[in-house]
């Protein structure tokens, strides 16, 4: 791992706002460039190449048109699924149970013998934690 250079400037709002105004000019230019490039090779080209080629690139545009609309339905369906699971995952990583198997799978943490976590049965159960016990 590198160290940071002390000499660096700060990162600032605006020294972040020029970092993304210099990768979109990049962007830009780079496609500006790939613009005058098929320019330059299309008048190279004969006629009957060209038009070939436009034909070419208008189906894809269309097959991409249609990929994108396809796949906008697709997670207009898939969306809530995701986020349902999402959700569903959250609330149990915030639960008591799932607190206490994250603490017994991290290698860190070490629970004193002598101590005792009292936790409703199911959970006491559902947890390979010693300290875990139910109320007496």
């Amino acid at each position: 791992m590198t160290m940071p250079d002390p000499n660096a400037p700060p990162l600032t709002p605006v020294t972040t706002l020029r970092n993304q105004i210099d990768a979109a000019t990049r962007h830009l230019v780079t496609a500006g460039g790939t613009a005058f490039t098929i320019l330059g090779a299309l008048a190279l080209l004969p006629p009957d190449k060209v038009m070939l080629l436009i034909n070419t690139l208008q189906d894809a545009g269309t097959h991409l048109t249609a990929l994108t609309g396809d796949i906008g339905v697709l997670i207009t369906v898939l969306g809530p699924i995701v986020v349902g699971f999402a959700i569903k995952g959250a609330t149990f990583a915030a639960s008591l149970k799932g607190q206490l198997r994250s603490i017994a799978r991290n290698p860190d943490v070490v629970i004193p013998p002598q101590s005792k976590i009292i936790v409703p049965p199911p959970v006491a159960a559902a947890v390979p934690i010693p300290q875990v016990v139910p109320p007496s």
